[in-house]
């Protein structure tokens, strides 16, 4: 059961809070002075943390119900990740950050938009396998940070490469994880 609370109010102050995050007084909509503007600057992820949260229960308030802000991670987030000792494949590694990085009401994030952004950035290339079906493999600049493309054989005989990723291409991801969230579209 949700609690009664006033939905008029909390829309009301997220467009206030949105309105001072960019260095506007909601209440006169004139510009804040420098000094001002310095104080809001340091607290800047304050007024997102608090968009991000008011937005997501005003979804769960609205008529449709729907919460979908998309995954994202902030730069004092990535200390928290660490690269597995060994080579993983790429579902493993997403599955990890999720669950260091999991907010309420987030989306997670797939590992098509890690791959997607590595095929962009030309680690990855997409070939058409022996079945007909494209498929991700490594690249010259994907083999130099680590990635490897192995073959693996189904229980049906059915033989598909695999990407793994080592300490090094998973460190790489993490420092450029901030960048993939931000050039993927969800």
């Amino acid at each position: 059961m949700k609690p009664i609370i006033d939905t008029e109010l909390l829309r009301k102050t997220i467009r206030r809070l949105k309105s001072i995050g960019i260095g506007i007084d909601p209440i006169t909509d004139f510009e804040y002075d420098d000094y001002v503007l310095f104080f809001l600057k340091e607290n800047h992820e304050l007024f997102i943390d608090a968009i991000v949260y008011l937005s997501i229960l005003d979804s769960i308030y609205s008529d449709n119900g729907q919460i979908d802000v998309p995954f994202f991670v902030k730069a004092k987030e990535l200390f928290l990740l660490e690269a597995f000792p060994d080579v993983v494949k790429i579902s493993e590694f997403t599955d990890y950050i999720n669950s260091v990085i999991s907010r309420p009401g987030m989306k997670k994030l797939k590992t098509t938009q890690i791959t997607n952004w590595l095929v962009e950035q030309e680690m990855l290339k997409i070939i058409e396998d022996d079945d007909g079906k494209m498929k991700k493999v490594v690249d010259k600049k994907g083999w130099m940070i680590g990635i490897r493309t192995v073959k693996m054989r189904s229980d049906k005989g059915i033989i598909y490469p695999v990407n793994l990723y080592s300490p090094q291409a998973q460190n790489y991801i993490i420092g450029h994880l901030i960048q993939i969230c931000e050039d993927i579209s969800f």
